[in-house]
């Protein structure tokens, strides 16, 4: 949104007027003078209007082009779509402290200013730490025609020899064999991929989420890549949702001699399994082939959400399928029972 809007701003002058006509009638105890009520109003009014156009026309005095001095900033702070967590879709924020980094933004900031349209908005969010405890914050919101603009001010920021791009999980690790990269696509059927191809798609992956990431890839993401470690004791979430536009990615996911030969058994499944509110609950991962006697008898109450007419989420048992991602529950009658397993299940993992 732009910096300032005066869209109905003549609905705000009419209920001021009339409060304002109706405060000075009952202080007149009548229309007595009322003229010079108006022409009161009138001028008042008049000089705001004329103040907030001066600032509507000087982008506030250019406020938000005024930036600080490189010797009084002690850090910068990065956020915003192309500063984010390559798991889970949410922003992260990157810090840069040295002096050569904090010119090297300012510099940056100001080429972004040069060429940009003032906006207010969430794509990017830049705080200057002040060596005095202050912050100077600037946020930016693009259209598609500028969005160009902030996305190399962002990929020239994660150049920077200073810059810690941050942790993107189990694809940094220097040892993948410990893990399963499995291909989660829209329903077909599941594959893995081979071990020895590990290193390759971390690769690719993991600078096609530096250099190609897009928020809005997430809803309608060419597929899900589910990491799993092997002989797992403890729940373990690590996924990666892989964007339309990780082309180098996908042509890779898309050679079928990358994946295993052997058959795959898309009768197994595995759930997410969870009781209570989204701040305080019990939630664990289940499959289909656990041995656990707790994990077969809960998973062998399992009925469809839509066939349990009184069915609460904030009471019931959740079970929600990781790759068809259907949503079950339990009948009234295993609702004690399944809690009670639950628990168990999750003490044990834990």
């Amino acid at each position: 949104s732009n910096i300032m809007d005066n869209s109905g701003i003549h609905w705000v002058l009419l209920f001021t007027f009339i409060v304002y006509a109706a405060l000075e009638i009952s202080q007149n105890k009548g229309f007595k003078g009322f003229w010079k009520t108006a022409v009161r109003f009138a001028a008042v009014f008049g000089a705001c209007m004329g103040f907030f156009a001066i600032v509507k026309s000087t982008n506030a005095f250019n406020m938000y082009k005024s930036l600080p001095s490189a010797s009084s900033v002690k850090e910068v702070r990065l956020s915003g779509e192309y500063f984010y967590n390559a798991n889970k879709f949410t922003g992260n924020q990157y810090v840069l402290d040295t002096n050569a980094a904090v010119s090297d933004i300012l510099n940056e900031h100001k080429t972004l200013l040069n060429s940009y349209n003032i906006h207010t908005g969430k794509e990017l969010k830049i705080v200057y730490v002040m060596k005095n405890g202050q912050e100077v914050i600037r946020n930016y919101s693009v259209n598609d025609k500028e969005d160009d603009v902030i996305k190399s001010f962002s990929n020239t920021a994660k150049n920077l020899p200073d810059f810690d791009f941050g942790d993107l999980g189990i694809i940094d690790e220097p040892d993948l064999t410990n893990y399963t990269f499995e291909l989660i696509n829209n329903g077909k059927p599941r594959k893995f991929i081979r071990e020895e191809k590990l290193p390759e798609l971390a690769e690719l992956l993991r600078n096609d989420i530096k250099n190609n990431y897009s928020l809005s890839g997430y809803d309608n993401y060419y597929g899900r890549l589910m990491i799993t470690e092997k002989n797992q004791k403890h729940d373990f979430d690590n996924d990666y949702y892989v964007c339309p536009s990780y082309t180098a990615t996908i042509k890779f996911l898309e050679n079928p001699e990358n994946y295993t030969i052997e058959e795959i058994r898309n009768d197994v499944d595995k759930y997410i399994i969870s009781y209570g509110s989204e701040n305080v609950s019990v939630r664990v991962y289940v499959s289909t082939e656990d041995t656990n006697p707790a994990a077969k008898e809960l998973l062998s109450y399992i009925k469809p959400k839509e066939e349990v007419e009184d069915y609460d989420p904030s009471r019931d048992v959740r079970f929600t399928s990781i790759y068809t991602h259907i949503s079950y529950t339990v009948a009234p009658e295993h609702r004690e029972r399944a809690k009670e397993l639950l628990l168990e299940i999750f003490l044990d993992k834990h």
